[in-house]
């Protein structure tokens, strides 16, 4: 059954009704829960130093490997257990072509997140653990909420009707300012998708083969 998203288009943004949709949105969903108040204070200690650098792979394996054994590991992986340990305390960086390996073998979120960070330098969606974060499904779902539809508000205000080379720094700049929109709305639903997967014991691998297939029919892609 096809969505009818002229309607859908119509409801979200609130047209029809006369009223601003991000107003209403945001009346509506409590970021206080999703972000709760943070104390900054100027003195940081090496832990919390620590503790704000991005996950490393070999960080991500350790958290993804609980219930095996890092010899159980190893043997699927044809590595010996001392690679594996070495990988997990950041003695050793994982090489470049174990990446896809280990990922595929553990299939977990987290580490489909690192093994990407590493591959592209960080020019990829993070994996959201910081302390501002609430990584339960009902919070995730209100944040992928709040920052699809504010994402919305702002590419609806982007004339990208005007040719580019006429376009004022300031219109640039609203552009650069969406794409930033963009990309937290995105990040917001593909860590809602991890936390779906961790929560209801879905393949990630699985999920992401049958939704690209879905894609390749539509059209989408090659």
């Amino acid at each position: 059954m096809k969505k009818n998203f002229s309607r859908l288009y119509k409801g979200v943004y609130g047209r029809d009704r006369g009223q601003n949709w991000g107003e209403r949105m945001r009346s509506t969903i409590d970021l206080n829960y999703i972000l709760p108040p943070v104390q900054v204070t100027k003195k940081t200690n090496n832990a919390t130093k620590e503790a704000n650098k991005r996950m490393s792979m070999g960080q991500a394996i350790a958290e993804a490997r609980q219930g095996m054994t890092q010899a159980e590991l190893a043997e699927k992986l044809h590595l010996d257990r001392t690679s594996v340990g070495k990988y997990e305390t950041g003695k050793r960086r994982v090489p470049e072509h174990m990446r896809a390996t280990i990922a595929s073998t553990l299939d977990d979120p987290v580490v489909y997140f690192a093994a990407e960070e590493e591959a592209t330098g960080g020019v990829t969606i993070p994996y959201l653990n910081g302390e501002r974060i609430e990584r339960s499904l009902s919070a995730m779902k209100e944040l992928a909420r709040y920052e699809a539809l504010e994402a919305l508000e702002h590419l609806d205000r982007v004339r990208f009707h005007k040719p580019p080379e006429y376009w004022t720094e300031e219109e640039k700049a609203e552009v650069q300012q969406v794409m930033y929109e963009l990309l937290d709305a995105a990040a917001s639903i593909q860590n809602l998708v991890a936390v779906s997967c961790k929560d209801y014991g879905f393949s990630p691998k699985k999920i992401y083969k049958e939704w690209r297939n879905t894609v390749k029919k539509r059209g989408w892609m090659k």
